[in-house]
Order: C-alpha cells, then sequence, then structure tokens
C-alpha cells in the first residue's frame, strides 16, 4: 500500500511494487495519486501506472541534483541547433572566453550595441517535462500561422532557413478558440533539448501558455533520448528569464554578436 499523497503530486519519489517475477522499483515525478493507482513520469517522460495493491513500499526522495555543464561543450552544441544563414564576417562570442578577448583585441567590435546579452540557461530534462495543462500540437514543419505567432511583425528573411535548417527539430503551438495562441521550437543535439522562439500573444500572456510549450517539448525531448535542455532568451527580457528560473534553468553561460571591424 502506498504511503504517497496528493501532497506529493509534483515531487521525485521512488516505488517498489510486485511485478510478474519479483520486485521492481520506479523512481520518477508523482503525477498522480488515484484511490487504485499512482502514475509516476520517469525521466524519459514515460509514465508509468502502478496499482496501489501491488506496491510494497514507496517514499518522497530528494530532487534530481543539477550537474555541472562543461560550458565550452554547451556552446559548441548550441550550434547545430539553430545553424547561420551566413558566418563571414560575423561571430557570436561567449562573454569573458579567450576567443573574445582576442577578437576584441583585434578591433571585432559589438554588432548590436544596443542589446542585452543573450543568456544560455540549462537544466535537466526531468525538472521541466511535466504534463502540460493545456493540449500543444507539434510538428515536424512550422506553417504561416506559427510564424505570425512567433515574430511580432515581418519574418525576418534568414528565419526560416535558421529555425527550419537543424537535422532534427520540432515546433509546439497552443491554439485558444482555434487560433494559434503561443509557440515554440525544440532541436536536439546529441542529448541536448534546445529550446527558442517561445512567444505567447500578449492577450494570452500570464496564463502559463509557455511552460506548456516547454513541458511539450521537453517530452518530446524525453522520448528522443535527450537528458538536458538548454534556453536562450535576451537578459532584458525579465519575465521570461524569471519563468525559465522557476521551471529550474539557471544560467551556463552568456554572449553576444561581434562584426569585423573590415565590415
Amino acid at each position: 500500500m502506498s504511503g504517497l499523497g496528493t501532497r506529493d503530486i509534483g515531487h521525485r519519489v521512488v516505488v517498489r511494487h510486485r511485478i510478474e517475477g519479483g520486485l521492481t522499483d520506479v523512481i520518477g515525478v508523482l503525477e498522480e495519486r488515484a484511490e487504485d493507482h499512482l502514475t509516476v513520469r520517469h525521466a524519459d517522460s514515460s509514465s508509468h501506472r502502478i496499482e496501489l495493491s501491488a506496491i510494497t513500499a514507496s517514499k518522497p526522495i530528494p530532487e534530481m541534483p543539477l550537474r555541472s555543464v562543461d560550458v565550452e561543450q554547451l556552446f559548441l552544441t548550441t550550434a547545430p541547433g539553430r545553424p547561420a544563414a551566413e558566418t563571414p564576417h560575423l561571430a557570436p562570442i561567449r562573454l569573458g572566453s579567450p576567443a573574445a578577448e582576442q577578437l576584441q583585441e583585434q578591433g571585432w567590435i559589438d554588432a548590436h550595441p544596443g542589446r542585452s546579452d543573450v543568456l544560455v540557461m540549462h537544466t535537466t530534462l526531468d525538472h521541466v517535462n511535466a504534463l502540460p495543462p493545456y493540449e500543444v500540437q507539434l510538428a515536424e514543419r512550422p506553417d504561416d500561422s506559427w510564424y505570425g505567432v512567433a515574430f511580432e511583425g515581418p519574418v525576418p528573411a534568414p528565419a526560416r532557413i535558421v529555425l527550419e535548417g537543424a537535422p532534427k527539430a520540432v515546433f509546439a503551438t497552443i491554439s485558444v478558440d482555434g487560433w494559434p495562441a503561443a509557440v515554440g521550437r525544440g532541436s536536439m543535439t546529441g542529448h541536448w533539448l534546445g529550446i527558442d522562439a517561445v512567444r505567447v500573444l500578449p492577450d494570452h500572456r500570464g496564463n502559463g501558455l509557455a511552460t506548456a510549450v516547454v513541458q511539450a517539448l521537453a517530452r518530446w525531448a524525453g522520448s528522443q533520448g535527450g537528458r538536458r535542455t538548454y534556453v536562450e532568451v535576451l537578459e532584458s527580457n525579465l519575465p521570461a528569464v524569471t519563468a525559465y528560473e522557476r521551471l529550474g534553468y539557471v544560467e551556463a553561460y552568456r554572449y553576444r554578436y561581434l562584426v569585423s571591424p573590415s565590415q
């Protein structure tokens, strides 16, 4: 019989239960505590229904600690997820890195002096792959309505090349009253899920749609072998930074674009 209650929903648990041939343990996040069963979400986004009558022991366990990240590896990982339309004379540079210092010594300057730093934040997939409270549609290719939400105003010319150029990507949409209201994009590089282009139309903000988009993308990534996730967000976008921090994301590094002095 399970000692877990509704107070434990959303927390990590371990459940030992009987199966044919013996006992087994399931470790994950408790999603449901019903009268006759539990539902536990594993790190790979799969859900396990366990009958209470089969449970021999269960208890909450501490949150999985966020492992340190290899910043250089993550910096290289982000590139295939959003391949550039052009590369000459323009470089994304991790602030404080030897490469940034060398280019600046050679006269390279800030390409967007009025724009804040871009933060790259990371966490483990298990922290963000809860079941979304909204229906989220996932597609291999975005349509015009997706782009209409992703961008305020005209879609930049390179956008389709950059966003659709990743080897493995998916595009999320939440519709309200039959119309797209929130979108986002996920791309896989190794075991990393990169999340970007998350935007909610102004009339629908504050209702948890952006969080639902992130959760749906994380669940998709779990089925693709994903284990960790990163997002890129402007430091000046305080609501987005705060929302990601609440989901468990922490800053890995920040970058800016430098432009060649010959340009």
